[in-house]
């Protein structure tokens, strides 16, 4: 699932508490999401550290997930920019 981001949302990461606060925006915005499985995220960030993309991998079971590391490498190559 590819998450659209405001320009807003596209900030530079300074410490997990950033990302904390995109994240809860992101589970709240997107009410559907499941929340009690387990989740795998990938957030994608250009060299100076500002969020270029974030996409959910896997959303599977109460205590597990599963995610291919092809999956995540690919997801990366193919969100360069």
């Amino acid at each position: 699932m590819d998450i659209d981001l405001t320009e807003a949302e596209k900030i530079k990461i300074l410490s997990s508490d950033d990302i904390y606060g995109i994240m809860q925006n992101i589970l709240l915005r997107k009410g559907k999401i499941d929340q009690n499985r387990e989740h795998f995220w990938v957030i994608g960030l250009e060299n100076n550290n500002r969020i270029l993309f974030i996409e959910l991998i896997s959303l599977r079971t109460i205590n597990k997930t599963l995610a291919e590391q092809m999956e995540v490498f690919s997801l990366t190559l193919q969100n360069e920019q």
